[in-house]
């Protein structure tokens, strides 16, 4: 009897110390920024405040069920769609006009930055993966409020810095402008 008390003592010992453990080791990540900025931040903080207030005033939030389109492949780039929450697959075509997947992006990232600064129509389809969150600004706004060089700069720079853009940076070899 004794020996069965020591047994369930240690395994009430071991588990309290697992769920310790775990509450110490998790404890620093609260205090962890979890706002991954996102090329928008970084044009954002280039603009005056009232610039910047004008913004977030034209900036819409829109939602997309699995499976539906953000981005066409081919058709004008009319927004800039800053995801939220979900996840969306950017499905581009192969020489022979194949489907391929080209990645997955998710809360924090951006499509349809490129198309729009770049005028030229969309080089891959966006496909929402999930139920999708995210904000979108028409592209007028956005270059009326931004400049278009100031943009076009800080967006085709992150291009070629970036492994995300890997796709793009084949489908536009040598269509690119130097920075200004």
């Amino acid at each position: 009897e004794r020996l069965s008390y020591v047994k369930s003592w240690m395994q009430f010992a071991r588990t309290l110390g697992i769920i310790l453990g775990c509450l110490l080791g998790m404890f620093p990540l609260l205090f962890l920024n979890t706002h991954r900025r996102c090329i928008v931040d970084v044009v954002k903080d280039t603009l005056p405040p009232e610039q910047k207030a004008r913004f977030d005033s034209v900036i819409h939030d829109c939602s997309f069920k699995e499976d539906e389109k953000l981005l066409s492949c081919g058709e004008p780039g009319e927004f800039i769609f800053i995801i939220l929450q979900g996840e969306v697959e950017i499905i581009g075509c192969d020489n022979a006009n194949n489907p391929i997947s080209v990645c997955r992006l998710g809360p924090g990232d951006m499509v349809g930055e490129l198309e729009v600064v770049n005028d030229h129509p969309c080089v891959a389809d966006v496909i929402a993966r999930e139920d999708v969150r995210a904000q979108k600004i028409h592209k007028d706004d956005f270059l009326d409020i931004v400049g278009k060089g100031t943009s076009k700069n800080i967006f085709n720079e992150n291009v070629r810095s970036s492994s995300q853009y890997v796709w793009y940076r084949m489908k536009m070899e040598g269509k690119l402008e130097k920075p200004e």
